[in-house]
């Protein structure tokens, strides 16, 4: 990576497609669907209530089967070795997510999609990764440690519904930089914030020169965000944090 703090990347076409598909067809599990046709789903899933919707798409229900846990290891080599790092490992879950979901194991990757309906507030404030790992430390949302590391990583996949104008944003360089970071306690618990004057001066941007081919890397500490979707159907992605040893 460059000092913008991220890196593109050519996306194993075989591997998004199979996320993508694991992705449709959990959704069509968990809803006790048929259908697995995108455009049914995304009209099926904005019918959905409010907490019905936040009920079945937490993101405890959002990571992938453990039949992808190989494939997907191995693409976190490739991640590493793009960046340089001798060794690369997906990170785990978290007692708390195990508790909220019996079916995740402490060995469980933490490898899950994102789905943001359009027009609902579906997306987060600003942040860096780091962020989250810094809150996360000491109580039940740390997550299971499999190994030592020199440094983190986070791989962003576009799956459906992305394109320029709906996909992550991120702030070139800002790993660089003193961010303002602080935290906003929210009816989900205590989150990660940035101080407004501080995001009031930068600039977001959208990374991606063609979305359809491509897969970001980028800093655990570069600011960025999830911009709300204005398109008529779901947008889906895929995110985990690769853990390095240089």
């Amino acid at each position: 990576m460059t000092d913008l703090g991220y890196g593109l990347f050519p996306v194993p076409l075989g591997l998004k497609n199979s996320l993508r598909q694991a992705a449709l067809e959990t959704i069509v599990h968990n809803l006790e669907w048929v259908d697995t046709d995108y455009n049914n789903i995304s009209h099926q899933v904005m019918a959905l209530t409010e907490s019905h919707f936040r009920s079945q798409f937490s993101k405890p229900y959002r990571f992938f089967k453990p039949e992808l846990a190989p494939d997907l290891m191995a693409f976190a080599q490739t991640c590493a070795d793009y960046v340089g790092g001798r060794s690369g490992e997906i990170s785990l879950v978290s007692p708390a997510e195990i508790e909220a979901n019996p079916e995740l194991k402490p060995s469980s990757l933490d490898a899950f999609w994102r789905c943001v309906r359009p027009g609902r507030d579906d997306v987060g404030r600003p942040h860096a990764d780091v962020q989250f790992w810094e809150l996360a430390r000491g109580t039940a949302s740390e997550p299971f440690r499999s190994m030592d590391y020199d440094r983190r990583i986070k791989v962003w996949i576009p799956l459906a519904g992305c394109d320029q104008d709906n996909s992550l944003r991120v702030v070139p360089g800002s790993q660089l930089e003193a961010v303002p970071f602080n935290s906003i306690m929210t009816p989900n618990g205590l989150r990660p914030d940035i101080g407004q004057p501080w995001l009031d001066s930068k600039q977001f941007i959208c990374p991606f020169n063609n979305i359809e081919s491509e897969f970001i890397i980028f800093d655990d500490r570069l600011v960025h965000v999830g911009p709300r979707n204005n398109s008529n159907t779901i947008r889906l992605s895929c995110e985990f944090t690769i853990l390095i040893v240089d």
